[in-house]
């Protein structure tokens, strides 16, 4: 496909090219630049499990009836651009589902302690 960057399996995804509403003008009307990317969480065997139970909660608004992820993009005029920008989102929502919280800081033990 187009994104060096994908360790993931690219065969496990669908993907879908429509006709954008975003920026384009004349072009908008003509080409399908508009990409949408499904794919099935649990597909990600490269992601550790606790990861993918953060994805699906973090991600409960996108995710489709039959279970998938669904990841859009039509910001940019070029279908190669909006499928990059697609596999950024999934790179995206898997370092957010990655970090570790810290707990508290100190200031809140503090105030707890307070009450």
């Amino acid at each position: 496909m187009y994104y060096s960057k994908a360790p993931f399996y690219i065969d496990k995804l669908s993907v879908q090219y429509s006709r954008s509403s975003g920026p384009g003008g004349q072009n908008v009307n003509k080409v399908n630049t508009k990409v949408d990317i499904r794919f099935t969480v649990y597909d990600m065997e490269w992601v550790p499990q606790p990861v993918v139970q953060r994805i699906l909660e973090q991600n409960q608004g996108r995710m489709n009836k039959k279970g998938e992820l669904v990841v859009t993009s039509d910001r940019f005029r070029t279908q190669h651009m909006n499928y990059n920008d697609c596999i950024d989102k999934i790179y995206d929502l898997i370092a957010a589902a990655s970090q570790v919280s810290d707990g508290p800081s100190t200031s809140t033990l503090r105030r707890v302690d307070h009450l």
